[in-house]
């Protein structure tokens, strides 16, 4: 998904049209919905008596989000597609950096540092 933003981001500097930003749409797009069971799986897999509250705040942390970034990217002038590919840059970049930071050392044998 970072890689498909900076593709957003590499095509608008370009200015090859808008054409060429549908595949890398379409990636990002893909990658996210081919992401979000997975993501799911992996913060409930640790709450099975409580997978209903953890599962109803994974689900209210994304609209919590994804309602204060929507009117961050349209409050900019929309002239080409880089606040678009700034905001998808930034948010998967974000959600790389918390799935290595939080879910990673859990994931890892005790007694392993690596």
């Amino acid at each position: 998904m970072v890689l498909s933003s900076l593709a957003v981001l590499a095509i608008n500097a370009a200015d090859v049209g808008y054409v060429p930003l549908v595949p890398a749409l379409f990636l990002f797009t893909s990658g996210f919905g081919s992401s979000a069971p997975c993501n799911q799986l992996l913060v409930l897999q640790n709450h099975r008596e409580r997978s209903g509250t953890a599962s109803s705040l994974l689900g209210a942390s994304t609209m919590s989000v994804g309602s204060v970034v929507g009117p961050l990217i349209g409050s900019v002038p929309m002239t080409s597609a880089v606040p678009m590919g700034t905001a998808m840059l930034i948010c998967s970049s974000l959600a790389t950096v918390a799935l290595w930071a939080v879910l990673r050392p859990r994931s890892l044998p005790r007694g392993r540092l690596i």
